[in-house]
């Protein structure tokens, strides 16, 4: 047999170095680059200016059902909590796939403790907040991670590159819950808050957006119940608009805005209506 020549011992070590670099430190580089690092590496470690990816949070996959017999909740709402831009809605089966965040950075630290730069990032924790919810279904916030620690709405999520696994998440029918703390809205109303029903969307909705709602918004939620501390906090920080109120019931809207991704590669700055009811 040939000994590999020192040119193919340099290949070698370079395809060896990308297979390390993206499942331990998420980071998406070319093989120019894990040469570069090969080469750090042997320096005792250094900054390298290299313009790189990393998962800033990891998304989640799953399958929203009902608790009573585990039917799947098809067109359910999932929405990141730290960043309320950032939703899913699952198909007919009720699965459901909320992309995982990443961010760009310009250089990477390689030494023994290596980290993204520019601007600085560690790896990210294996852990999602989100809220699911659904018309006729009461709303209800998990917390995805891929290790558990007994608290509440905890599920574990196996890890799967960015991803993470949840398996099925249960939601309860509005109509279990005796306090009404959290009811979603009656599948039929009369009422229609700012023009669309409870459980549309703008624009993806047959019906015409109150004339008060000006036209600067990407997107106008579905109809979301919210619990009294989430209301108290939002009445604190004056945060409501287009309020009013009908039958007992406290109907506005908060406003979000983001980087959007629109497509694959195109982002845009959005501002996003959230319409929100309470109890």
């Amino acid at each position: 047999m040939t000994p590999p020549t020192h040119r193919q011992e340099w290949k070698l070590a370079s395809v060896m170095a990308v297979g390390l670099l993206d499942p331990i430190v998420g980071m998406r580089a070319s093989l120019s680059t894990a040469m570069i690092g090969l080469v750090a590496v042997g320096c005792g470690g250094c900054i390298l200016p290299v313009p790189h990816t990393r998962v800033h949070a990891f998304g989640v996959t799953g399958q929203v059902v009902s608790v009573v017999d585990h039917s799947p909740v098809g067109g359910a709402s999932i929405a990141s909590i730290d960043e309320p831009t950032e939703t899913a809605h699952c198909d007919s089966g009720g699965n459901f796939r909320l992309r995982a965040r990443r961010g760009w950075h310009a250089a990477y630290q390689v030494s023994p403790i290596c980290q993204s730069l520019l601007p600085g990032w560690d790896l990210a924790y294996p852990g999602r907040e989100i809220r699911v919810s659904a018309s006729g279904y009461l709303t209800k916030e998990f917390s995805i991670t891929a290790f558990p620690g007994g608290r509440d709405h905890e599920v574990t999520g196996e890890m799967a590159g960015a991803y993470l696994k949840a398996g099925q998440l249960e939601l309860a029918l509005a109509e279990d819950d005796p306090t009404d703390a959290n009811k979603t809205a009656p599948i039929v109303r009369a009422f229609r808050y700012l023009g669309i029903p409870d459980d549309e969307e703008y624009p993806d909705t047959r019906f015409q957006l109150d004339s008060r709602v000006p036209p600067k918004y990407y997107r106008v939620s579905r109809l979301t119940h919210v619990p009294k501390y989430e209301y108290e906090q939002d009445l604190k920080q004056r945060k409501m608009l287009f309020a009013e109120q009908r039958e007992g019931m406290e109907y506005y809207a908060t406003e979000f805005t983001g980087d959007f991704e629109q497509g694959d590669g195109v982002r845009v700055w959005v501002a996003i209506l959230q319409r929100k009811a309470y109890p």
